[in-house]
Order: structure tokens, then sequence, then C-alpha cells
């Protein structure tokens, strides 16, 4: 069990919902002004439904680019494990958070466990060691403040750990962690389950440009 006081998680977790909501893959709601009281009722609902319009169609289209990512990653391993060529219509892949590949044509082949990351319009996947654990994060810089992702998603041991860091290299430094902890929450079949605080970075690497973090 977390030790984090209930009213303390609860409000990193807010923090943490509004960071992720506005630095990584969602879109914000413009706030224009048009006309009187009714007009700007009515712009505000379209904006809002354009807006929810926006984000589905940006996660539906980061989804399918993860799963076109995975199973080019499978492919390239069944083809340099097994010199086996697989079309993408030969694997199937569960709907899972952690999803489980098959591939139907082939049952006497295991296909390794697979990770799926998605930012922004670009996508990313990995394949692990068969029976081992493997957890992947990807996210774009753009749009991201370090401070807001920091104040919900990172706790005071992790803060510590960015005090040498300044401008984009805080940035950096500051998503290499956030990366860090949901890689290795992916990778326990978890996921942050709304405390990002509970997965802790005890090491970051050297220099400006951080390489290593675990």
């Amino acid at each position: 069990e977390p030790s984090m006081d209930p009213e303390v998680r609860e409000r990193a977790y807010r923090y943490w919902k509004k960071a992720v909501t506005r630095t990584f893959d969602w879109v914000e709601e413009d706030e224009d002004e048009v006309g009187g009281p009714a007009a700007v009722g009515a712009a505000a609902t379209v904006a809002r439904v354009a807006t929810e319009a926006t984000a589905t169609v940006a996660r539906a289209v980061g989804w399918l680019l993860g799963r076109i990512a995975a199973k080019d990653a499978l492919r390239e391993w069944a083809f340099h494990q097994h010199k086996l060529t697989l079309a993408a219509a030969d694997i199937d892949l569960s709907a899972d958070a952690r999803p489980v590949a098959h591939a139907p044509g082939h049952p006497a082949l295991k296909l390794p466990p697979v990770s799926i990351s998605h930012s922004r319009g670009g996508a990313v996947a990995m394949v692990g060691e068969p029976g081992a654990a493997c957890g992947l994060d990807y996210q774009r810089l753009d749009h991201v403040d370090p401070a807001l992702l920091a104040a919900g998603g990172l706790n005071p041991r992790e803060h510590a750990l960015l005090t040498r860091f300044t401008g984009e290299a805080l940035t950096r430094a500051t998503v290499a962690l956030w990366c860090a902890k949901e890689a290795a929450a992916k990778s326990a079949g978890l996921g942050f389950a709304g405390r990002p605080q509970d997965w802790v970075v005890s090491h970051l690497g050297d220099g400006d440009a951080p390489a290593t973090a675990r």
C-alpha cells in the first residue's frame, strides 16, 4: 500500500491528470469571444464539440500508429530470429493496454511481449525477450510544461534529481524521469493507476542531456 496520505495523493493525481491532459496528447479549447451571451454560448458549445472530436480522432490515430509500429517490430523480430517473413495481417494484437501478440497462421510461433507508446502524432513500439516483461514510453517535448508535470508526477526524491537542470535541459530531464516511470509501470502490467509518485526513479544520467534513467 502506498504510504502517501490519501488527501495528498488525490491532490497530486489532479495535478498529474491536468499535466498529461494539457501537455501530451489532448487539444485545449480556444477561448475566442464572439457576439453576445447567446452567441458566446453557442460558439463555446461548437468549440467544445470540435475539440472533443479532434481529441478523439487524435487518440484513434495514435492508437492505430502504435499498432502499426508494434506489428512492424514483431515482423522484424520474426525475420531476424526465425527467418520468417510475416505480413501485418498475419499478426493479431489484443486490445489490452499491454497487448499480447499471436500469429494464427503459425501456431508454433511464440511471439515476444510488445510495448507501445504514442504521443502527438508519433508512435513507437518495442519487443522484449520471450517470457520477460518490457515497457516503453515516448513523449514529444513540444507543449510540455515541466513545472506542471513535475508538480503532480514526481516525488521529492525525483525533484532533487532535477536541481542541476535549467531551460530546455530541465524539460528533457523532467520528461526523461516521467518516461522512465511510465515504462516501468507498463512493464509491470499495472500502469500508474493514478499514482505516478509511487514509481520512483533513483538515478538520472549525467550531463545536460541525460541519457539514462532507471
